[in-house]
């Protein structure tokens, strides 16, 4: 019954694309210009850090067991918390372009495809919100690994980058939940739906993110196959599959994480009632 349910929510999310073509182009647009100004940040971020980095593997290949004496070196903790310190500079960036970029196309998708009554200035001030939440925590984790990795023994590195990926996932699958509850509720009440669709329906939202990473591995081979025969056609491809696709993620998960979120409703209504 649920799997019916389903292919049937994917094929309305579907057919609401194909009915606003008009603003799918718009969000594709969008999500350009978000991967053109984010490779422009990454690019003059990423020289720095990769100098820093290599900076200071250079104190660590000597042998494990300086790991512990260099974390107390001046010169050493002078470079990590530049590194530190770079990184976090571009998180707050990437923040900055994300809530404006992508918080203008999450609008759309949930005023002009899904047609939420929502005002523009109401929807994003409650996307930024939960962004920062989710930058915040994505920011904590990364400079914590960062801290582990480069004052710890080589031993535990292993588990700490384990671990980071287990809290970015964890932080990932609410982040996204948020961001599709924010056109239907208050901002009060997006964290506390958030936690509990998220945890009380985790196995329909597992089923939901499956879904949309199978669509998007697909995506990825053809884009692969593409790549093998000519860059130009891997570029055309990317444009063509990868930015509508961004579009049917949010449109999708949207629909069926506050499909879930009424069901709920209505069950909260039927015990009270009884």
């Amino acid at each position: 019954m649920f799997f019916s349910g389903m292919i049937s929510e994917l094929n309305t999310s579907l057919r609401r694309l194909y009915e606003k073509l008009g603003y799918i182009l718009l969000c594709m647009v969008l999500d350009l210009l978000f991967f053109f100004v984010y490779g422009i940040v990454s690019f003059f971020a990423m020289s720095v850090v990769y100098k820093l980095i290599n900076d200071l593997s250079g104190y660590l290949s000597a042998s494990p067991e300086l790991v512990v004496s260099l974390a107390s070196d001046p010169l050493y903790k002078q470079q990590l918390n530049e590194l530190l310190v770079v990184v976090l500079i571009a998180i707050a960036f990437t923040y900055v372009i994300y809530t404006i970029l992508h918080g203008i196309n999450w609008f759309i998708v949930s005023r002009k495809l899904l047609n939420y009554k929502i005002k523009f200035w109401t929807y994003i001030g409650k996307f930024a919100v939960t962004s920062l939440l989710c930058f915040s925590s994505i920011a904590i984790l990364v400079v914590a690994y960062l801290k582990i990795s480069f004052t710890s023994l080589f031993e535990s590195q292993q588990i700490a980058w384990i671990i980071f990926l287990v809290l970015l996932f964890i932080v990932l699958w609410f982040g996204f939940i948020t961001h599709a509850l924010a056109p239907s509720n208050k901002l009060k009440d997006i964290y506390k739906k958030t936690f509990r669709i998220g945890i009380k329906k985790a196995h329909y939202v597992l089923l939901i993110y499956a879904v949309l990473v199978i669509i998007g591995i697909i995506i990825n081979f053809i884009l692969s196959l593409f790549g093998k025969l000519s860059p130009g056609l891997l570029y055309a491809g990317g444009i063509l599959l990868f930015l509508p696709f961004m579009t049917f993620f949010r449109t999708h998960l949207t629909q069926t994480i506050n499909k879930l979120d009424k069901n709920n409703k209505k069950k909260n209504k039927t015990k009270k009632r009884r």
